[in-house]
């Protein structure tokens, strides 16, 4: 066993009642906690395996990815990773990195950030087990024991998807305080084997301004799609630098914001990259113009979803729509792919998560959509009261936010 661990066990329905929950159908759960990045890469196996059985699909949220986020973002910051175990197996782990809110207030958020979503909630599917809802309980009713926090301040968090609900049910059925604030969708589209159907969906106007674009494009040069999904460190790196070029070269360059302005981000991204490259899981989508790219996105594929992480294009082909044309053409072959099954793929791509907000190029293409936002859990009577503070802070807040925007302004 690694990482400091407490064996709690549920308590019988005759002490202390939890509604729904059989405990004895649990077995012996026990509350581990990890207390640095090192001992979580030591116990990487059970992490991963858990991510395996949950219902997470960006594979960031592994044990390998999730320590060099905290040592990229946050390498002297406490961190915490929770899990609940039943013998040798987790049901359920949550990752907890220290930061300060409003540069005052430390608490505890998940490692995620701009630049890569690498925390999320991990629990066994399917999240309405006797199991994985006891696993809940116990996460939920013990974490105050083991963190250095009163609050968690958990930005990003899926709320609409059913491992978060099931966290947010386990923390109002211990009567825990706590406050979930969706503040944007995020674009998810399922993919079948009738792209006609599909693209029949789109609206008139999406549908005639991509045919448009396309041809605008064709009478510069060929147009092309070309998927790279790299193996080798070389073969990586080269393709990484290509599309980080063009994301250099648009407005994220000028402003001082793209990979690579930022000191040591590239280097970064290709660590985080190259596990799960060799895994076949990174790829990139290019759209080349005779024989210059114009557009790339940087995916990442996780049980049968590919997660868009960036997009970007040539300032020169900005009025030609190019990041719209590329999605357009990738979803195509996509599609294609489902239907005879090129390249033997193990993982055949089932839907495409846009991974952001949902924008007015996203909805274009008709995604179903879950909701994100932020769960802050009050730890303890101290927890209590500070999320009590806040909620009656927040207008006071709002409005002086409001305030110096139009200071800004004028």
């Amino acid at each position: 066993m690694t990482g400091r661990s407490s064996l709690l066990t549920l308590p019988d329905a005759a002490s202390e009642p939890i509604r729904s929950v059989d405990d004895r159908s649990a077995g012996c759960l026990q509350l581990v906690c990890l207390e640095s990045t090192a001992e979580l890469l030591a116990d990487a196996a059970r992490w991963d395996r858990l991510w395996y059985e949950s219902t997470t699909t960006i594979p960031t949220a592994r044990a390998a990815a999730v320590a060099q986020w905290c040592r990229q973002f946050g390498p002297q910051a406490p961190v915490r990773f929770i899990a609940v175990a039943q013998a040798e197996r987790y049901l359920a782990a949550l990752p907890l990195v220290e930061r300060r809110l409003a540069g005052l207030l430390r608490v505890g958020t998940l490692p995620t950030n701009p630049w890569l979503t690498c925390g999320d909630l991990l629990a066994a599917a399917p999240v309405d087990s006797p199991e994985t809802t006891a696993a809940l309980d116990l996460l939920v009713a013990a974490m105050h024991r083991r963190v250095p926090w009163s609050l968690l301040w958990l930005n990003e968090a899926s709320l609409g998807q059913p491992h978060w609900q099931a966290l947010i049910a386990a923390l109002n059925r211990r009567g825990i305080a706590h406050d979930a604030r969706p503040w944007a969708d995020v674009g998810k589209l399922i993919l079948d084997d009738d792209w006609a159907a599909y693209r029949a969906s789109w609206s008139r106007r999406h549908r005639q301004r991509w045919m448009q674009q396309r041809r605008r494009l064709e009478a510069l040069g060929p147009l092309r799609l070309r998927r790279v999904r790299p193996r080798t460190p070389e073969e990586l790196e080269a393709v990484l630098r290509e599309a980080f070029a063009i994301e250099h070269r648009s407005w994220k360059g000028r402003g001082g914001t793209s990979v690579l302005s930022t000191p040591g981000m590239f280097g970064y991204f290709l660590a985080q990259a190259k596990a799960p490259a060799v895994e076949g899981r990174v790829e990139l989508a290019f759209l080349d113009v005779g024989d210059q790219p114009a557009a790339f996105i940087l995916g990442l594929h996780g049980k049968g979803v590919f997660h868009s992480c960036k997009i970007a294009y040539e300032p020169q082909w900005a009025d030609y729509s190019p990041g719209q044309v590329l999605r357009g053409l990738l979803l195509e072959d996509l599609f294609a792919q489902r239907t005879d099954r090129r390249e033997n793929d193990r993982e055949p791509i089932a839907a495409i998560d846009f991974q952001g907000a949902l924008t007015s190029a996203h909805r274009a293409w008709r995604p179903d959509c879950y909701a994100v936002g932020r769960l802050a859990i009050g730890l303890g009577p101290t927890g209590r009261t500070l999320l009590m503070l806040l909620r009656t802070l927040r207008p006071v807040i709002r409005s002086a936010r409001w305030a110096a925007l139009r200071k800004s302004s004028e």
